[in-house]
């Protein structure tokens, strides 16, 4: 899919607003597209405020996570988040 790859040129290029938009337009389309919604995840926790953090987490929120997927999105969630996160995962088992 080229707007995948799109954004995730931009994310490479630490271009994080224009990779979150092209991830959040393509779940506009398709909700349910994981790898969007780790990418989305990925480039919002890599602007490290408040508010695209959060945005991040409602995003992770709905889907399971293996290890790799949550290795991935650590190396860029800050350190307050990734307790939340973890927390928030325990309780849902």
């Amino acid at each position: 899919m080229k707007r995948m790859h799109l954004a995730q040129m931009a994310y490479q290029q630490e271009h994080y607003q224009q990779a979150a938009t092209i991830y959040l337009t393509l779940l506009q389309q398709y909700p349910n597209f994981k790898s969007a919604r780790l990418g989305a995840a990925e480039a919002l926790f890599s602007y490290h405020d408040e508010e695209s953090c959060q945005q991040a987490l409602k995003l992770l929120g709905s889907i399971g996570l293996d290890t790799e997927e949550y290795t991935r999105l650590k190396k860029v969630m800050p350190e307050a988040y990734q307790g939340y996160f973890i927390s928030q995962k325990r309780k849902s088992r």
